[in-house]
């Protein structure tokens, strides 16, 4: 899979999930259309379950996209689960 940059004025999030014993780590990583980053974000989760990890960065993209910008987003993830 290969990174590909979003439209100009359009900010592209790239959220992932990691599982190690009970709980998972989240990772969202922001990048404009240059793909340069603005910023980055984590967060963790008491869980095994590798979807509902996935799920849970979905969500964590969703939040930051929320309140970060009034422009507009792509999220993308790679999770082959589902």
């Amino acid at each position: 899979m290969r990174w590909n940059p979003p439209p100009p004025s359009v900010w592209k999030l790239n959220c992932d999930a990691a599982c190690r014993g009970s709980h998972s780590s989240l990772a969202v990583v922001c990048r404009d259309s240059s793909g340069s980053l603005l910023a980055a974000w984590t967060d963790h989760l008491v869980s095994s379950n590798p979807l509902l990890a996935e799920l849970s960065a979905v969500l964590l993209a969703c939040h930051v996209a929320h309140s970060s910008t009034d422009g507009a987003v792509h999220i993308e993830g790679d999770s082959l689960i589902g």
